[in-house]
């Protein structure tokens, strides 16, 4: 019987996706010999989890960026966690902006928040009418997901025809998208999708969540307890050459 030579990989970027691609070539040792490269002197990309310090001398771990799960979203994580036996805690997601000596935050009276409190009302009823389309975005068929029109309609054209201010988009909806998103341009998305966060999150009070019992970091450490030795830290990939027959990746070195 001829045996077979496992497929080299690399896999670049140790965030979630990469661990997980990690992690799934890991269960198949016998086809596939892999390597993953991080830029960073850590895993887990966007997600960190970090120490607060306590009186006593101890220390409560606490994600920085993403901070919550939301089951019926994160299907295969919620899977993985199952795996291994990690729980979810309930938390709150609250949010709060300081803008030039004013401040916007969930749940607090606050003078920005008189004062756009008349855009905020026309946004949630603008944001209620783009939910009955919601339907079509969350259907598991392609066919149905295409038929919803704001799927080709940017949220900026919305809150333009809308005559919403400036003031209302970067003193409350920009800061609390950029949060979350980590990206800076999210009035180019598709209203479908902007309204679709808005399921999950409100702009005006504290959404009740769930999150990682110890953080994203206890799911790392699970995740990479068998292929630690495979992962190559403060290698950032340069280029990526494609031939023929093979793929060369070259880091900074």
């Amino acid at each position: 019987m001829t045996r077979t030579i496992p497929r080299r990989i690399a896999i670049i970027g140790g965030g979630i996706s990469g661990l997980a691609a990690a992690w799934a070539l890991d269960r198949h040792p016998d086809r596939f010999d892999f390597r993953l490269y991080e830029a960073r002197d850590r895993i887990g990309g966007n997600a960190v989890t970090a120490d607060m310090p306590q009186r006593d001398g101890s220390s409560i771990p606490f994600d920085i960026s993403v901070t919550a799960c939301i089951p019926s979203v994160y299907r295969h994580i919620m899977l993985l966690m199952e795996e291994y036996g990690i729980e979810l805690i309930d938390t709150r997601f609250s949010y709060s902006v300081k803008y030039r000596g004013g401040i916007y935050a969930h749940d607090f009276d606050s003078d920005i928040r008189e004062q756009l409190q008349p855009e905020i009302a026309k946004f949630q009823r603008i944001l209620a009418w783009l939910h009955r389309f919601g339907w079509l975005t969350r259907s598991q068929s392609k066919f149905l997901n295409a038929l919803n029109p704001f799927n080709y309609v940017s949220m900026g054209t919305v809150l333009n025809l809308a005559g919403f201010s400036g003031d209302f988009r970067y003193k409350v909806l920009k800061p609390m998208f950029v949060n979350f998103l980590m990206a800076t341009n999210v009035f180019d998305m598709p209203a479908a999708l902007f309204s679709r966060y808005l399921e999950f999150f409100d702009i005006e009070s504290a959404t009740p969540m769930q999150t990682w019992d110890q953080g994203t970091r206890r799911i790392y450490e699970h995740l990479t307890a068998n292929f630690r030795d495979r992962i190559y830290l403060n290698r950032q990939v340069r280029k990526v050459y494609r031939g023929p027959s093979k793929v060369v990746a070259v880091d900074e070195n």
